[in-house]
């Protein structure tokens, strides 16, 4: 990220510190590494998973890069197949206590879309880091200012959830009147969540069976 040698040595004694606390008191918590890669990047691939064994985060993540809509990142999701081999390298340094993970399913598929409407907000809101909330990262800029529905800065997290803007946009994004396919990047946050409710909007899936299923982990993610 161009951060001074000192901060970079910082950021790596807390993930070093982190994991110490973590298994030290046997915590039931998670501590990972994430790199957000273009297909340009592929010689950093290597090196950060490299990284990651050493220091043995609980796992370390490859994530594709989430482009605007109108491509101000410049990424090519096409040339991501290129770089596979690279990834299943990294994938290789995983052991039975540490795990490298590609994050495949958005990678595979170059983020094209195939549903019209955006359901994902409903279930993942995105928030700026000041304090503006968003149906995602992506309408932040204040050009998007229509999509904006509260700062929890100034509001009440419960407010804004129950508000009449909340719903207005929620509404607005599972109308007729948006199209994804048009109006949003490749590859936003609520891509996956949104190719599995569009299915089941359609009828092309049903919702399964969770009795007796051990809940997954991290549902309390942030």
């Amino acid at each position: 990220m161009g951060v001074k040698q000192a901060l970079y040595d910082k950021v790596i004694g807390h993930i070093k510190t982190a994991m110490e606390i973590v298994r030290r008191d046997n915590l039931p918590c998670s501590v990972n590494m994430q790199l957000v890669s273009m297909p340009k990047d592929a010689d950093q691939l290597l090196p950060f998973a490299r990284l990651c064994a050493e220091i043995r985060p609980c796992y370390g993540i490859i994530k594709h890069c989430a482009d605007s809509r109108d491509g101000e990142l410049g990424v090519d999701y096409s040339g991501y197949v290129n770089i596979f081999d690279v990834m299943r390298e990294c994938e290789r340094l995983s052991d039975d206590t540490f795990r490298i993970a590609v994050k495949w399913s958005r990678l595979e598929d170059e983020g094209k879309r195939t549903y019209a409407k955006c359901f994902g907000p409903a279930h993942i809101l995105q928030a700026s880091g000041n304090g503006l909330i968003s149906p995602c990262g992506q309408l932040f800029n204040s050009r998007y200012a229509k999509m904006h529905i509260g700062n929890y800065c100034f509001e009440r997290w419960r407010d804004i959830f129950y508000s009449d803007r909340y719903l207005e946009v929620m509404n607005y994004l599972a109308s007729d009147d948006w199209d994804s396919r048009i109006s949003c990047g490749p590859n936003c946050l609520q891509h996956n969540t949104n190719k599995y409710l569009d299915a089941l909007m359609k009828g092309e899936r049903s919702l399964p069976d969770l009795t007796g299923v051990t809940p997954p982990p991290h549902l309390g993610f942030l």
